[in-house]
C-alpha cells in the first residue's frame, strides 16, 4: 500500500489538468472500488484493493492540501495544518464508526455502507463552492 502511494504524489499534475471537482471525483471513484474489490475473496483482488486504496488516499490527500492554499493564500502554512488536522480527527472518528459497524453487522455490509456514503461526496463540487466565496485572508481582505 505504501509502494502504490507514491502513485497519489501525481495530484497537482492531475489537478492542473482535470481540475479539483475532477480530480476530487476520480480518486474517490478508486477509493470506492478499493472497498468493493476487497470483497472478492482472493489474494489479488486483496493486493489491487491495497493498492489502489493507497494511492488514492494520498492523492486525496494532495488534493485536500492544494484545496487548502488555495483558500488560505496569504497564509498556506495554515491551510495545510488545518487539513491534517481535518484528516487526523476524521480518521479517529471514522475509525471508530467503522469498527462499531463491523462489530455489529459483518465487513461486506460495513464496506458497502460505506461505498455508499461515499457516493454522496461524488456529487460535492469542489470548485462551485470555492467560486462562491473569495479565498480566504487571515487579515480579512482579500
Amino acid at each position: 500500500m505504501g509502494i502504490a502511494g507514491i502513485l497519489g504524489g501525481i495530484a497537482g499534475g492531475v489537478i492542473q489538468k482535470i481540475g479539483l471537482t475532477w480530480s476530487h471525483r476520480l480518486a474517490l471513484l478508486i477509493m470506492l472500488a478499493s472497498l468493493i474489490i476487497l470483497l472478492l475473496p482472493s489474494r489479488i483482488a486483496i493486493y489491487a484493493s491495497a493498492s489502489m486504496f493507497g494511492s488514492s488516499y494520498i492523492f486525496l490527500t494532495g488534493l485536500f492540501i492544494v484545496l487548502a492554499t488555495r483558500i488560505f493564500q496569504s497564509f498556506p502554512s495554515l491551510g495545510v495544518s488545518l487539513s491534517f488536522l481535518a484528516l487526523g480527527i476524521g480518521q479517529s472518528i471514522g475509525s471508530f464508526f467503522a469498527g462499531k459497524t463491523i462489530e455489529l453487522t459483518s465487513y461486506p455490509f460495513a464496506f458497502i455502507l460505506f461505498v455508499a456514503i461515499g457516493i454522496i461526496a461524488l456529487f460535492i463540487p469542489v470548485e462551485k463552492r470555492m467560486a462562491k466565496g473569495k479565498p480566504r485572508r487571515l487579515n480579512g481582505s482579500v
